[in-house]
């Protein structure tokens, strides 16, 4: 998708003209005052302005700041849990990259339920849910089985296209930069175009898109794991109105994108679970309102004489939590509505595009996916399918039901997944 290609470029220019500038730069390191630990994703920040950062795995962080900033400006430290720290400038006058100044975080004296602290700091809700990956996902690679559908739908009334497919899934550990990669074991599909369909629409890429759909490994377009404090640049955050679901209580982290962004990026909704801070459900949706010409990203080619628009794109995705405490990706879903006119036509059509993959068992262990099954990006499901069409697998499952709930379809075939040999 362009955003993330727009805000990669975007970085890099923002790096050149901080070049062009006078500035000098502050180096700290930031421990946890009794036993030294060094603090991951620790918030740094000049006072009165937007230059922040934030502290890598060891503790370090190095801040640029304007080249006659004010000796007694201030620089904040926070962490939750731990009393902020506030340090001037003049403090790092001798620190380097070898001899950071060390910034020692003293836990809160005052114990504060987790609703109170961030609802003080929305941001610091965000970090800290960040700050736990390690802690709260798995750090190993998994198998999964899972069971994918797609469709498209014209007019709200006409599929024309219905894909379903059972997946094998090679999950990599989070923070280890590699992508995860999906094979096909079994899989069906039919479609219905006829000479009435003058746009024929195929959906390419939708297992590889929605294993990149995995919000705790990419939080958000253009913004990774390893510089997550970007995403306060891009987008703007609220704590919302903690909700239940499943008879679970979760706290809940509104975001936007910011005025300051002129193309589409998302809003949404980040569901965090209060006791270990593990994300547990991103929904967000595509400002596809103010930008309807983010089509462009999304059609790999648009008919002549026919113009297209974004109409809509929302994302949901679900985490589950394991008896060993760890969450895993556990489900996702995508719906995608693009309208289509020809040139002198009064009506507008319609397109629907929906997938959804839902894990139905995981285990840990590394997966071999050969190259005959692997879903790449660019694949079209419909065209892969053919190679691995098996009726018998489907027993008395013999019919692609689209409005049925994945979670009745799986239940159908649950002896057949089991039955499998892993």
């Amino acid at each position: 998708m362009r955003p993330k290609i727009i805000l990669s470029a975007l970085l890099i220019l923002m790096s050149q003209m901080l070049g062009a500038q006078d500035f000098k730069t502050l180096y700290g390191l930031v421990t946890d005052a009794g036993d030294g630990s060094p603090l991951y994703l620790a918030s740094v920040n000049l006072a009165g302005s937007n230059i922040s950062n934030v502290t890598n795995s060891d503790g370090v962080f190095s801040l640029k700041i304007p080249l006659d900033t004010k000796p007694d400006a201030r620089i904040r430290v926070s962490y939750m849990g731990y009393d902020r720290y506030i340090v001037p400038v003049s403090s790092f006058e001798k620190s380097s990259a070898d001899n950071p100044l060390r910034i020692k975080m003293i836990p809160s004296i005052i114990s504060l339920d987790a609703a109170t602290i961030i609802d003080l700091d929305a941001y610091s809700m965000f970090l800290y849910a960040y700050r736990n990956i390690s802690k709260n996902y798995p750090q190993e690679h998994e198998a999964m089985t899972a069971f994918y559908r797609e469709t498209v739908m014209k007019n709200s009334s006409k599929y024309l296209s219905m894909n379903e497919a059972v997946l094998d899934i090679a999950k990599v550990p989070y923070y280890s930069g590699a992508s995860d990669k999906a094979g096909i074991y079994k899989g069906r599909g039919s479609s219905n175009y006829d000479a009435t369909d003058s746009l024929l629409i195929s959906y390419k890429g939708g297992v590889s898109a929605a294993l990149l759909l995995d919000m705790v490994k990419t939080p958000f377009a253009g913004v990774s794991l390893q510089n997550i404090n970007e995403a306060f640049k891009y987008y703007d955050f609220k704590v919302g109105v903690p909700e239940t679901i499943e008879g679970r209580d979760f706290h809940v982290l509104e975001f936007d994108q910011s005025a300051l962004v002129n193309y589409a990026l998302y809003r949404g909704r980040i569901y965090i679970d209060p006791d270990s801070y593990a994300i547990a459900r991103v929904e967000l949706d595509l400002n596809a309102e103010q930008f309807p010409e983010v089509v462009a990203e999304y059609v790999r080619k648009i008919p002549k004489n026919t113009k297209m628009e974004m109409v809509s794109a929302s994302y949901i995705i679900n985490y589950k939590e394991a008896e060993d405490g760890k969450w895993h990706y556990d489900y996702s879903r995508s719906e995608i509505t693009i309208s289509a006119r020809k040139k002198y036509s009064l009506f507008k059509t319609q397109y629907r595009i929906a997938s959804e993959l839902a894990v139905t068992d995981h285990y840990p262990g590394r997966l071999s996916i050969d190259d005959e099954s692997l879903m790449k990006f660019g694949d079209i499901m419909a065209t892969k399918l053919e190679d691995f069409t098996d009726p018998d697998f489907w027993g008395s499952y013999n019919i692609i039901e689209p409005d049925s709930e994945i979670d009745v379809i799986i239940r159908r075939i649950i002896r057949q997944l089991r039955r499998r040999e892993q």
